[in-house]
């Protein structure tokens, strides 16, 4: 039905424009459907507007679209922010067009004032990955939790001012090695740290921990740590563990361990192995060390030694050797940690022509930042084993007290003589003085 109004039509009964320039497709009652020409399953449109596209068409572009399209509204469109005044179409189980309120959505633009939550929301993934896709350029494509602002500091934060904890990760797994964090750091060209952890605590509680771990049940080993550092061999520097504690008026410890099982066990609070290397050493010291209990222990079972044999004289060798007093350079550029006070003992150098193998070259690696950058350069020098000079210096007693034992025998027999002569003398009237009847005695 048409009326007096310029560019208007009416299609369908009791169907009226009310202005000009519309088209207006029945009343109230009238359901208009496109696309169900010689429909004879639901026998046309069951809503006031319904499209029914064939996937076979021609015109329909795809399997799984709606066969509506907005020509000039795609995802390349400008958004407008969601205010939190504003819902989003979506689709019932039967394709039917509905409104979902803001108390059913959240977030938005950032800065803006997004909704928040209404209740506590699930994903269940089924068998599927969630992804969030992006690794552009470096401070974006970054997910924040709790974290402060719109710009994420990491990849991934996580700031949390009142949970115990600000991530928690748990693996389950039964099936081959179970990793509750598995991080791999690749390809970086000035330095890769696996994990960096750094603790700003308040100064009025009882003890700060950068990294707390703890290791339990295991039928065979139990590792509360396990650190690996792989690199290439041009590397400066390679460290399975780094610990630096600063900053303290009271006291610094880089690493503290400690180890207390069952007494039918061993512990250890520090175990270390070193192979395969130009120079190996188990542990390593820059500085001083200090020990409660009685001493170091070697391993010195005759089970593990071959070609034993006796030490030879070393008294000759002994007297070689050129005792010294010294200080050594505390103010050194290679970032040795020396002793201030008055020292003794002996010049690597000089000694390595009395007993060689008791001198042996020791490389001190460089130091660097957490940039990769130089602090001090490696250092080649010459190292004593004085533990070993020990035995030296027992035979040289041995030979020494075999010496004293050879001239006390010696010694005593003049003595014997010459009291033997004295009183053979005295018998036979040839001493002159009557008063000296005493033996002889040489005191040693």
């Amino acid at each position: 039905m048409t009326n007096n109004l310029s560019n208007s039509t009416a299609i369908g009964a009791h169907c009226i424009v009310p202005s000009r320039n519309q088209i207006i497709f029945g009343d109230n009652h009238v359901n208009v459907g496109i696309g169900f020409s010689r429909d004879n399953i639901t026998l046309g449109p069951a809503n006031t507007f319904e499209i029914n596209a064939d996937p076979t068409s021609f015109t329909y572009s795809g399997i799984e679209q709606s066969g509506l399209s907005f020509r000039q509204l795609t995802n390349a469109s400008t958004a407008i922010a969601n205010t939190g005044n504003m819902g989003v179409l979506s689709l019932d189980n039967t394709g039917k067009v509905i409104y979902v309120q803001n108390s059913s959505t959240f977030g938005g633009v950032c800065g803006t004032g997004p909704v928040g939550l209404s209740n506590n929301w699930e994903i269940p993934l089924s068998n599927n990955n969630y992804i969030f896709s992006g690794n552009g350029l470096a401070g974006g494509d970054r997910v924040g939790i709790g974290a402060v602002g719109c710009a994420p500091t990491a990849k991934f934060e996580v700031l949390s001012n009142r949970d115990y904890a600000a991530g928690f990760f748990t693996n389950n797994s039964s099936i081959g090695s179970a990793f509750g964090i598995d991080v791999q750091v690749a390809s970086s060209s000035v330095q890769q740290i696996g994990g960096s952890f750094v603790l700003t605590g308040n100064p009025n509680v009882v003890s700060n921990v950068g990294v707390f771990s703890k290791a339990s049940g295991a039928n065979t080993s139990t590792y509360a740590g396990w650190f690996t550092a792989n690199t290439v061999p041009t590397a400066l520097v390679n460290v399975g563990v780094y610990g630096d504690a600063q900053g303290s008026n009271a006291a610094n410890y880089g690493g503290t361990f400690n180890a207390n099982g069952v007494s039918a066990g061993t512990n250890y609070g520090v175990y270390g192995s070193a192979s395969n290397g130009a120079f190996n050493w188990a542990v390593y010291s820059n500085g001083k060390q200090f020990s409660t209990t009685a001493g170091t222990w070697t391993v010195s079972d005759a089970m593990f030694k071959n070609h034993i044999d006796s030490l030879p004289n070393v008294i000759s060798s002994i007297n070689q050797l050129k005792l010294k007093t010294y200080y050594m350079d505390s103010t050194n550029n290679f970032g040795l940690n020396f002793a201030s006070e008055k020292q003794y003992g002996v010049l690597a150098s000089e000694l390595e022509t009395v007993f060689p193998d008791l001198v042996t070259t020791c490389v001190k690696p460089a130091d660097v930042d957490t940039t990769g950058a130089l602090i001090h350069p490696s250092i080649t020098f010459k190292a004593v084993n004085y533990v070993s000079l020990i035995p030296i210096i027992l035979k040289g007693m041995q030979e020494q007290n075999r010496t004293i034992d050879s001239l006390r025998t010696q010694l005593q027999t003049v003595t014997d003589m010459i009291n033997n002569c004295c009183s053979s003398n005295h018998s036979h009237g040839a001493s002159t003085n009557p008063t000296n009847t005493s033996d002889v005695a040489i005191q040693m």
